[in-house]
């Protein structure tokens, strides 16, 4: 039995006919679709945490939207209300100064 550690391209059969077996372009394939199917579900949940917009709008920070649905995607916050309780972890999560703070 060969261990597939190390295994590189050179060492693959088809590598020097230059055109995979017919299973590995349809694994390829299927990894590709799913990967672009998570992007669009990624997308879609990004646009739609509840209140984060106004919320970012009335601290005078609507620039900052992208950055902070990503630090809420990362920390499991739900909605603003989720961000309104741990406001100086977001902050530092952002990197926000002192005057961003203040908003």
């Amino acid at each position: 039995a060969r261990s597939l550690g190390g295994m590189g391209a050179a060492r693959e059969p088809w590598a020097t006919a230059g055109e995979a077996p017919p299973v590995i372009t349809k694994v390829r394939r299927r990894v590709s679709r799913n990967q672009d199917r998570h992007s669009k579900l990624q997308a879609q949940h990004k646009a739609t945490l509840p209140g984060l917009a106004p919320f970012l709008a009335d601290a005078g920070l609507p620039g900052l939207a992208e950055h902070a649905q990503a630090w809420c995607d990362r920390v499991g916050a739900e909605d603003a209300i989720d961000v309104a309780f741990i406001v100086d972890e977001f902050a530092d999560g952002l990197q926000l100064g002192l005057l961003e703070r203040s908003r």
